[in-house]
């Protein structure tokens, strides 16, 4: 082999190698272009399917809100509570009240702790009963 050929070998490995190199640079900044346009576009859809979503959930809760509101005016108008049961329920809790004050005087922390929480229970009953004689006469 002569030195002109092997200066032409030489040069030929170097254009492939040269192309090849330009090659892989082109192609990489094209992938890097789609790559960031994919994510961009998954994003956006992301965007836009999670937005569908929340609307999706805020009228799915509106439709529950209105069915719950519908069964609360519902209860409420037929419901057979009155004053008089009222009136028992809050002497139950006096009642409540009593005995947990002989249970303190026992000595049973427990048994006075329990009492009272259901005394409390009793006039919270006795106060949703109150609103109900109130939106009736209204």
């Amino acid at each position: 082999m002569t030195n002109t050929q092997s200066y032409a070998l030489l040069a030929l490995i170097i254009m492939a190698f040269a192309l090849v190199w330009i090659s892989y640079l082109f192609g990489r900044r094209d992938g890097i272009e789609k790559g960031i346009a994919i994510g961009q576009a998954l994003e956006r859809d992301a965007k836009c399917s999670s937005f569908e979503a929340l609307r999706k959930k805020l009228e799915l809760t509106e439709y529950e809100y209105k069915k719950l509101t519908k069964i609360y005016w519902l209860t409420v108008s037929n419901t057979p509570l009155g004053a008089d049961e009222r009136q028992t329920l809050v002497e139950i809790a006096e009642k409540l009240q009593l005995s947990a004050d002989t249970f303190q005087a026992l000595g049973s922390k427990g048994q006075s702790d329990k009492a009272l929480m259901l005394r409390h229970k009793a006039l919270r009953l006795a106060d949703l009963i109150q609103p109900t004689q109130l939106e009736r006469a209204a």
